[in-house]
């Protein structure tokens, strides 16, 4: 990978201005037509989402953000699309951007941000992970503000600085299986596995070696059970390899060696089992969600074809108080 290759903007030469020159950020009342974006659960992409932003305010093409919250509470994975509570920060007037969360009642023009926007999330746009990424959305509603305000090299300069950091948080976020395989121009795979080790360690609060000794666990156990044959499944065509239980970096393996497993874990909001598929094509989510999870007494069916996920609720309730970690009879496989 090239170096030089930095993080591209698209800006639309009609209104390119004279070198694109900086000018002072704009007073707040200036700001107050700016666009304001509301963020869902936070994770290694939603971070740097929120870094962009944050370099936004001080350019003056962005009027404010802050992370969803419901009951005052900021908003994970689980509910980011439920009802979520007015951001204080935003005046009503500015364009309103929902990213990767449901927006407030009372905001009935909301833009939203997400992996899943229609055209984005299937298998060929993979070579646009950046475009189609959080990260690239962001930037492509801000850029134009840039260029009003006379501060697009600053905003370039701004991103280009973080251009390997934020691809690799684009692509790992939107299409970590494909980036892995080398699908995703500007990611060099052994690059982004590093800096993934060491994104995990931080979260985790634990040494980066932890993480890679589980990492190397995990792929080796998927690639056991696949060479031996133990599963001898296929999804959408492509082989599928099915674990009992989870372990530690399964996600990441499997999307490491490009492989869809399937393996199944406690879920104490229900107090039942819960079917996981991860390391999956957009093909073979589609495939899972529509046909073997509702086959296998799948329920809550839902998932994510551009990351290759998927999960749903099985009707297999855990037991109580059972002794000694004693586990629930592993789902019969039809």
């Amino acid at each position: 990978m090239s170096e030089q290759m930095t993080f591209e903007l698209d800006f639309p030469d009609r209104h390119a201005g004279p070198g694109g020159s900086a000018v002072a950020p704009g007073s707040d009342a200036s700001r107050a037509h700016e666009p304001f974006f509301l963020l869902g659960a936070m994770d290694a992409e939603m971070r740097r989402v929120a870094e962009i932003l944050d370099q936004g305010v001080r350019l003056g093409i962005c009027s404010g953000y802050e992370q969803a919250r419901i009951n005052g509470r900021p908003v994970h994975v689980a509910n980011a699309f439920k009802a979520v509570d007015a951001p204080s920060a935003y005046n009503g007037q500015a364009p309103f951007f929902a990213v990767e969360c449901s927006p407030p009642k009372g905001v009935k023009k909301a833009i939203p941000v997400t992996h899943e926007k229609p055209g984005l999330s299937e298998g060929p746009s993979v070579s646009d992970y950046l475009s189609a990424s959080l990260i690239g959305q962001v930037v492509g509603a801000l850029s134009e503000r840039a260029i009003e305000r006379q501060c697009s090299n600053e905003f370039e300069a701004f991103l280009s600085e973080r251009g390997e950091d934020l691809r690799f948080a684009a692509a790992a976020d939107h299409a970590l299986s494909a980036a892995y395989q080398g699908q995703c121009p500007g990611v060099d795979p052994s690059r982004l596995a590093e800096w993934r080790l060491r994104e995990r360690a931080a979260a985790r609060g634990i040494p980066v070696d932890h993480v890679r000794d589980q990492m190397r666990e995990a792929v080796d156990v998927i690639e056991a059970t696949s060479h031996h044959g133990a599963s001898g499944e296929s999804l959408a065509g492509a082989p599928l390899v099915r674990l009992e239980d989870s372990i530690p970096e399964v996600r990441e393996a499997a999307a490491y060696l490009g492989v869809a497993v399937e393996y199944e874990i406690e879920d104490m909001a229900t107090n039942n089992r819960k079917l996981v598929l991860v390391g999956a094509s957009p093909g073979q989510v589609a495939e899972w969600m529509g046909q073997r999870a509702p086959d296998l007494g799948g329920e809550r069916i839902h998932g994510s074809p551009s990351k290759g996920t998927a999960q749903a609720t099985l009707d297999i309730p855990l037991v109580p108080d059972r002794p000694d970690g004693d586990r629930p009879a592993p789902m019969r496989m039809r």
